[in-house]
């Protein structure tokens, strides 16, 4: 076999594996989106029941600190409602199990897909590398026998330089596509964490300005029924009114503890907010 056959030979396996590229790389590129999209909803949720089991513990110490204050007659009612609290953040505990059971699962999915797509790139690389190497002889060997004589001993390592130069500049124009592509989409990805992080803190916000509307109401109605205590002569009625107060100071505590849990929330969504401003900037 000549060195134009060698050459005829390496052209037909060359455009069967461009062929086969061509497939490959739509399909690699749809399952890669296709599981990030998984991942990333999958982690959505988690962080969102992770955020509402915060909550509902928050809740579950203002019941239990509620329940000694309360009269005997409300005390069902909160211990109903404590059995409730406490059957919810077994639920969030068991999502947040399964969507970290999930998460693990589908990040090693990914990686096996770049693991067999950088496998098979590598040898669609060294296929293209050889065939242009096998171009390059066979003209050679064309314009003069002589000149290939005389070159005999050289051929392995100018074959082997070539495909190696080859390799480093597709390897290396590959390189730049993907680094470029993986910084847009670690940025995209940074923006939706921003935005989601804006929203939290915006809710926070609003659920401090809420519960410190609610005390001040609050506050107010106290005051209004300690002067009209003051002005009752039926004990009844000042039994009455003092219960009544009694509530409303409870409520005035739970609000309190919205307030410091949601304020603590707010400074993290801060610092998180800070992390990914950096982290979009330096990207």
């Amino acid at each position: 076999m000549n060195k134009q056959q060698v050459y005829e030979k390496k052209i037909d396996i060359q455009k069967k594996t461009e062929q086969e590229y061509g497939s490959k790389k739509v399909k690699f590129e749809e399952e890669t989106s296709r599981w990030n999209k998984k991942l990333t909803e999958k982690k959505t949720l988690k962080s969102s029941t992770t955020s509402e089991l915060k909550d509902t513990s928050s809740r579950c110490e203002s019941l239990k600190k509620r329940l000694d204050v309360v009269k005997d007659e409300e005390k069902k009612t909160v211990e109903k409602e404590i059995t409730s609290c406490k059957a919810e953040v077994t639920r969030y505990e068991k999502l947040i199990d399964t969507y970290t059971s999930e998460i693990s699962t589908i990040s090693s999915t990914i990686k096996t897909i770049y693991t067999t797509w950088t496998t098979y790139y590598t040898y669609y690389i060294k296929i293209r590398a050889e065939s242009t190497n096998s171009l390059q002889v066979s003209r050679q060997i064309e314009r003069t026998s002589m000149n290939r004589i005389r070159k005999r001993n050289h051929k392995h390592s100018h074959k082997h330089r070539v495909i190696q130069i080859k390799q480093k500049a597709l390897s290396h124009r590959h390189a730049v596509t993907e680094t470029k592509k993986r910084t847009e989409r670690q940025t995209r990805q940074y923006k939706r964490q921003q935005t989601a992080i804006r929203i939290s803190k915006i809710k926070s916000e609003q659920r401090i300005k809420t519960s410190s509307k609610t005390i001040t109401t609050t506050e107010k109605k106290i005051k209004e029924m300690k002067e009209k205590k003051t002005t009752i002569k039926s004990e009844t009625e000042k039994t009455k009114i003092e219960d009544e107060i009694a509530g409303l100071e409870a409520t005035i505590e739970t609000e309190k503890s919205t307030i410091k849990t949601e304020t603590t929330k707010k400074t993290k969504i801060e610092d998180d907010e800070a992390t990914i401003s950096t982290k979009i900037t330096e990207a």
